[in-house]
């Protein structure tokens, strides 16, 4: 079968959307499929065509080298030209080849932006939804105005059905709710969750700090690492050994820094950025205890990945967190408090029954969870 992924931006990326097309592409190159992956360039050094594990990546621009070197990715300004423009090259490159399946991600917009309200070249077409927002507010809350109003009209025209796609397969059951209140929706809409290695990311279980915390993402504001700091600030008296771990790149890494020094805990706070995905069982297996605050998600491969870590895991009470699990394999908080953030950590620091029964239960979620069957889904009933 030749298979044609459309991608904002490289797969080779370490953000969780990117990282299941990565994983998704090879598995499927691997088992003799062809597949091709375009996406936007977000850095005048990324080639324009490279071969990786056996998937053709083209990369094409749609911005000027100006404007990537000023708002690097993960900036919002080159995914929403992403967006807005990579069906240009989309459309070129169809014009040349022809494809059994074109697969897009939305996230919370389709990577082949107005792209999604049409038929491309015939092919049987799927989308795989990360996450989007079910409201304005939520849009506006997490995007800004501009970018918010664009990401609720798309939302929108998913839920109406009016987007060109045979078959979507949503990576959180709460996603494929609300696509089937829609009849047109019902039908072709599939649970598919996120992957992950579990025996990558279970070598050193048990061996970390239990005093040291991770949390990772982009340093973007949905991320919810402010209430993350707040909450770090609130414990340090009380937990000397207390430090905190954020991996991930953004904009707003130097408003976190002097958060965490304006609350006296700056020299807990270590920001890592750039850490292969290769490295990511070791940074893992150096923490004890995972926390994810996001205000919006779809299904975390992060979350998977520190579940299969064994390490105990902390989450927002958001939908795509409560609809997959419970307060048996995590510790649930109000989203967008950091007083329900403390008083959780603090509950879980002062027990350690409580965070290793979580851990033991939260590796069996985990192993639930396999990258080859994902693959094999996502390509079922073409």
């Amino acid at each position: 079968m030749r298979i044609l992924f459309i991608c904002k931006v490289s797969p080779l990326q370490e953000y969780g959307t990117e990282i299941r097309a990565r994983e998704v592409a090879r598995r499927l190159a691997a088992s003799g499929h062809d597949v091709t992956v375009i996406c936007a360039r977000v850095s005048p050094e990324e080639p324009a065509e490279q071969d990786w594990n056996g998937v053709r990546i083209l990369a094409g621009y749609v911005l000027p080298h100006a404007l990537l070197r000023r708002f690097p990715y993960p900036h919002y300004l080159p995914q929403a030209a992403s967006s807005a423009l990579l069906i240009l090259h989309v459309l070129a490159h169809l014009r040349r080849e022809r494809y059994d399946l074109i697969r897009d991600d939305m996230s919370p917009f389709p990577s082949s932006g107005l792209g999604a309200f049409f038929a491309l070249s015939g092919a049987k077409r799927s989308l795989v939804v990360q996450h989007y927002p079910t409201t304005f507010g939520e849009a506006r809350r997490n995007y800004g105005l501009a970018f918010g109003l664009a990401a609720s009209f798309m939302a929108h025209c998913f839920r109406r059905g009016w987007l060109h796609y045979d078959r979507i397969l949503a990576v959180n059951p709460y996603h494929v709710e609300i696509a089937a209140a829609n009849p047109r929706l019902r039908a072709r809409t599939h649970f598919s969750p996120n992957g992950v290695d579990t025996a990558q990311f279970s070598a050193c279980v048990g061996a970390g700090d239990p005093w040291r915390m991770l949390s990772v993402g982009r340093l973007v504001p949905l991320k919810g690492h402010r209430y993350l700091i707040d909450a770090l600030g609130m414990l340090a008296p009380h937990w000397s050994q207390l430090r905190l771990t954020i991996l991930g790149d953004g904009p707003l890494g130097p408003e976190l820094l002097a958060q965490a020094q304006a609350l006296g805990v700056g020299d807990r706070l270590t920001i890592l950025a750039g850490v292969p995905h290769a490295k990511m069982p070791q940074l893992y297996a150096e923490h004890g205890l995972f926390v994810l605050p996001s205000l919006v998600e779809g299904f975390s491969l992060a979350l998977l990945e520190a579940m299969a870590s064994g390490l105990p895991v902390v989450v927002s009470d958001i939908p795509a967190h409560r609809s997959t699990l419970d307060d048996r394999v995590a510790a649930l908080f109000e989203c967008g408090s950091a007083a329900s953030l403390g008083s959780v950590l603090a509950g879980l620091l002062a027990d350690v029954a409580a965070r290793r029964g979580m851990a033991e239960r939260g590796r069996a979620f985990a192993r639930e969870f396999d990258w080859a069957a994902i693959a094999r889904q996502e390509i079922e009933n073409v």
